[in-house]
């Protein structure tokens, strides 16, 4: 088995050994992922500690800003890998630094450091924990069901590189007979690269990443007549305007059969209309579906439609923007329509490997992301492909 536990997800997939030279491999469970990455616990520690540092004043002369960043820099590159979150190792605590803090033992603050239970540290972990252990367990059990038996997990991704999830995995599947490999730290950033480079070197008998789903997002269109999708739907009179517009289409940007890169990008110009007093929002919906010959510019709830799978949304609000005066005052469209704002903006869908990021970036031409999601979507290709 394969793990790879990086930053926003981790995914697994479990192969046999076809060949050695070159080496090949054959999918015997299918991929799964999980947004359950390191970055996870790295929200958890900055929600609990920017709430316990909220009004809290540092000595007269400390940059606040930089030292608390340096803070959590501690954290990312120290104790978030070293740190020992074994069950028989939770009494007592584990320290970060912060120049300029004053003691407050009721909020576990001691004089230029702040002190965090060992306990409230797992929790911080706690969902990148177990649902690493979740997903490798479920890959077990799907090889024994098929009639094989998983022996090595092999560790890759950069919280392959802490200690809390592999003192936790050890925990976990020590009754399993399981042989996890953890490369060392100088070669785990380097592994999928020195794959891709051997798989570059040597292709023969080697798979292709064809989808076997479609994926794609949401957004309004103005109406076309000559768009079949439109015609059989119909339109709305868009008061902003005064045109027509069919709202809430899906484009299915990669369809099934598509062959897709290890990474891939896509770049897409976009604009909404809003009244002057409404907030400005820019919205997006992910989807995924399996049908065959899926096709675009049909709203998300016509039968045409019918099996999609919401996969995640991205919601960029920019009214902080409008307040600091960086779009023109509302205009008319043309005569007898009401004021509106017209914002142009851009999507950006980035591939790399199993996972998708789908951000809104503005202004336009720029890449300033105001709001972003990812995904995982190892589900998305065939089996055995890479």
């Amino acid at each position: 088995m394969v793990c790879d536990a990086g930053g926003g997800t981790v995914d697994v997939i479990t192969y046999t050994v076809l060949q050695e030279k070159p080496l090949r491999l054959k999918e015997i469970v299918p991929p799964a992922g999980a947004s359950c990455g390191s970055v996870y616990i790295n929200q958890a520690l900055e929600q609990d500690l920017t709430e316990r540092l909220r009004d809290v004043t540092l000595s007269q002369g400390v940059i606040r800003e930089r030292v608390i960043g340096r803070m959590f820099q501690d954290f990312e590159n120290k104790l978030k890998r070293n740190c020992n979150l074994a069950e028989d190792q939770l009494d007592g605590c584990e320290y970060l630094e912060l120049p300029g803090l004053k003691a407050n033992p009721r909020k576990n603050f001691e004089t230029g450091e702040i002190a965090i239970p060992r306990r409230t540290l797992k929790q911080y972990f706690r969902k990148s924990l177990e649902g690493t252990a979740n997903l490798i367990r479920d890959q077990v059990n799907a090889a024994v069901w098929r009639g094989y038996t998983v022996k090595k997990v092999l560790m890759i991704g950069g919280l392959s590189q802490s200690k809390p999830l592999r003192h936790f995995l050890e925990e976990q599947f020590g009754s399993f007979g399981l042989k996890f490999i953890f490369p060392v730290e100088s070669d785990a950033g380097t592994l999928v690269s020195r794959g891709c480079v051997y798989r570059a070197i040597d292709k023969s008998n080697g798979p292709h990443r064809q989808m076997i789903a479609n994926i794609g997002f949401t957004q309004s269109e103005e109406y076309n007549p000559k768009c079949a999708a439109h015609k059989a739907v119909g339109a709305t009179l868009q008061s902003l305007t005064g045109e027509k517009y069919v709202y809430n289409c899906i484009n299915w940007i990669f369809k099934k059969g598509y062959i897709m890169d290890q990474s891939q990008w896509f770049v897409g110009s976009y604009n909404q209309l809003f009244k002057p007093d409404e907030s400005l929002n820019l919205n997006h919906k992910l989807y995924y579906s399996t049908q065959d010959s899926a096709e675009d510019h049909y709203p998300e709830t016509h039968p045409m439609n019918d099996g999609r799978v919401h996969i995640g949304t991205v919601v960029a609000n920019l009214d902080v923007l409008r307040d600091q005066g960086h779009f023109k005052p509302p205009t008319r469209y043309k005569k007898n329509t009401e004021r509106s704002f017209r914002i142009y903006y851009d999507i950006h869908i980035a591939v790399s490997g199993r996972s998708l990021r789908f951000s809104v970036v503005y202004p336009p031409g720029g890449q300033q992301e105001r709001g972003s999601t990812q995904v995982s979507i190892a589900a998305s290709f065939v089996p055995s492909t890479m």
